[in-house]
């Protein structure tokens, strides 16, 4: 479940100050080395949930090694204040995970903070704030 989630995702929502709601979601994977999609090819296919399905989830290289993953998002977000629906769990005895926001030449334009994670998935809510429109969203973790 994501719209933008790490190791598993929901739906990224936007309320700006019109009463408006936008969801974006990953469309494609666009930097993805040392990180998996149980069951099948495609990082974005199993974060691009509108409901949670945990039989479908991206798994990260192992804690301190390997890199983000960048996607794609399915439509340029504006500037503005957000908050991210993630469903992830940690499969070691600790883990954290944020999520960064870029604009289409990959310079950050708004980052969460950490979020701790538990053994079992949760979903979390993130919150981020952008300074420019961002095309791309970026999953890190670490122990």
């Amino acid at each position: 479940m994501m719209g933008v989630q790490p190791v598993s995702a929901a739906p990224l929502s936007t309320l700006p100050e019109v009463v408006a709601i936008g969801v974006y979601r990953p469309v494609s994977d666009l930097l993805v080395a040392g990180w998996s999609t149980v069951p099948g090819p495609g990082l974005y296919a199993a974060l691009d949930e509108a409901v949670a399905n945990d039989a479908d989830y991206v798994s990260s290289p192992a804690l301190g090694g390997g890199g983000p993953a960048l996607l794609g998002l399915s439509a340029p977000l504006p500037a503005g204040a957000y908050t991210l629906r993630i469903r992830a769990r940690s499969a070691g005895s600790s883990g954290q995970a944020r999520v960064q926001l870029l604009n289409a030449l990959n310079a950050p334009q708004g980052s969460s903070s950490w979020q701790a994670l538990t053994a079992s998935f949760a979903t979390y809510e993130l919150s981020i704030t952008t300074t420019g429109t961002s095309a791309r969203l970026q999953l890190e973790v670490q122990a």
